[in-house]
């Protein structure tokens, strides 16, 4: 039986306010492309790739969005993916790659997700956002009852994302450097790898 209730009382409390932004999870236009343009950015700049597109996807759309915005201007944000069905997959799993051969436990009746694209513009970067854009993504985790979370990440990256997950409690997540997951365009030649989080125990 899920115990997600029982999470909210071990964690840390929210950072506190700074620099006046607002986080919030959003469907507005005029923001959500302020985004897209800055994940595109970032992708260029931060991770030195030529051909990454940044514009709208259908995952986008079906997806959650979280924001941070001061007054109307986007500064950055993340993306939230949950399968509506059984048969519909994450954004990760591409060319034959199928994440319930490696994790059994998918094909009960759980809730999954993957999170993606988190970007900032260069001077939010930094502690207090990042920590900020996680703990409302673990608020929006908890309130639909997610069970395993997802993401892919060059290693750097996953060690970060490591750190924050444990800060707030989350003791169950993983860099899995044993799976090789796909070529994924988007990256180019940068070596990626599988995090996952488990809210439960199985």
């Amino acid at each position: 039986m899920r115990n997600h209730n029982k999470l909210t009382s071990v964690f840390y409390p929210p950072p506190p306010a700074r620099e006046n932004l607002i986080f919030e999870f959003t469907k507005d236009k005029d923001l959500l492309a302020q985004y897209y343009q800055i994940r595109e950015q970032e992708f260029k700049l931060v991770y030195g790739v030529n051909y990454y597109n940044g514009e709208e996807t259908d995952f986008d759309r079906k997806g959650e969005i979280l924001i941070a915005r001061k007054e109307n201007q986007c500064v950055g944000g993340l993306r939230l993916f949950v399968p509506q069905n059984s048969t519909e997959k994450l954004p990760l799993e591409i060319n034959n790659f199928c994440l319930k051969e490696y994790f059994p436990e998918l094909k009960k009746e759980i809730v999954y997700g993957q999170t993606s694209f988190l970007t900032l513009l260069p001077e939010f970067r930094g502690g207090f956002v990042t920590n900020k854009l996680f703990y409302h993504l673990r608020e929006k985790v908890i309130n639909l009852k997610i069970d395993i979370i997802f993401s892919i990440a060059p290693i750097s990256n996953a060690r970060l994302y490591r750190q924050h997950a444990l800060k707030m409690g989350f003791k169950n997540i993983k860099i899995h450097r044993n799976i090789d997951l796909p070529d994924y365009p988007m990256y180019e030649d940068i070596k990626l790898y599988l995090i996952s989080l488990k809210i439960k125990s199985f």
